[in-house]
């Protein structure tokens, strides 16, 4: 249902924006890929289900060391390819961080105490934002093969995953809660 609602939000947005010229959904290219999506609806179901299935079970997100800040300095031994995948992920996770930021700590404590734990743990709810973005990254990658067509969409993509998101852990607090 989450990918139903971004493929649909993609369609909505680029019927919306004719007449707009500079909307970032103008571009035949990226109207192309959003038709894309439309049309092979299953198969990027299937590829976002098995995507957040392995963001959620396999994936390194549990890892609860921090990590070291990136020095300015370090920017000289990335590739340009990195640079630009790093800031995509970012603008991505951010994405749905805002339109979750308040729902979120709500659930995290609900997810903790399910668990057992004594303290509020984030890190170890299976619901965390961060698989469903990589999900979704993953899936776009897979689907829309040009890079600059690739970072038009997923930013209004991770906002509205991130709508979707937020309805979704507002319906598993209200049931957590009702289940004490």
């Amino acid at each position: 249902a989450l990918i139903d609602a971004v493929i649909e939000g993609l369609q909505a947005t680029k019927k919306q924006t004719k007449g707009r010229a500079a909307h970032i959904h103008q571009s035949p290219a990226n109207s192309l890929a959003i038709v894309h999506l439309s049309v092979h609806a299953t198969e990027v179901k299937e590829t976002f289900a098995a995507e957040l299935r392995t963001a959620l079970y396999n994936s390194n997100l549990h890892d609860t060391a921090p990590r070291p800040l990136l020095r300015f300095d370090d920017f000289q031994f990335l590739e340009e390819k990195q640079i630009d995948a790093n800031i995509e992920s970012a603008l991505t996770q951010q994405e749905v961080n805002q339109a979750v930021d308040d729902i979120l700590p709500v659930l995290n404590g609900l997810i903790s105490s399910l668990l057992g734990l004594v303290t509020v743990q984030s890190q170890l709810n299976p619901l965390r934002p961060e698989a469903f973005v990589l999900a979704l990254r993953n899936t776009l990658a897979k689907h829309v093969k040009e890079d600059e067509v690739r970072a038009a969409l997923i930013t209004p993509a991770a906002g509205l995953l991130g709508l979707s998101l937020r309805q979704l852990y507002k319906d598993v607090s209200d049931w957590l809660r009702s289940q004490g």
